[in-house]
């Protein structure tokens, strides 16, 4: 395999495996989301897998009268 695998998940059941597998692996992992701070990061390790959370967009909860709202982490 040449370079790191990056990986798209689409769910919380998806980030899980992803999670199981590079911990199985011994891989490293860096998450990223939409990107928008990419160029404040430090580069990654040649062999560092990329977990891009940006399809992880959805609200889980909102809550008007409380001010509150939960959503996924992309």
């Amino acid at each position: 395999m040449s370079g790191a695998p990056g990986f798209a998940p689409r769910s919380a059941e998806e980030v899980a495996e992803v999670l199981r597998e590079c911990r199985r692996s011994a891989r490293p992992l860096r998450p990223r989301g939409g990107g928008t701070h990419a160029d404040a990061e430090p580069p990654a390790r040649a062999d560092c897998a990329e977990l891009a959370l940006g399809a992880l967009d959805r609200v889980i909860a909102h809550d008007p009268g409380d001010l509150t709202i939960v959503v996924e982490a992309g």
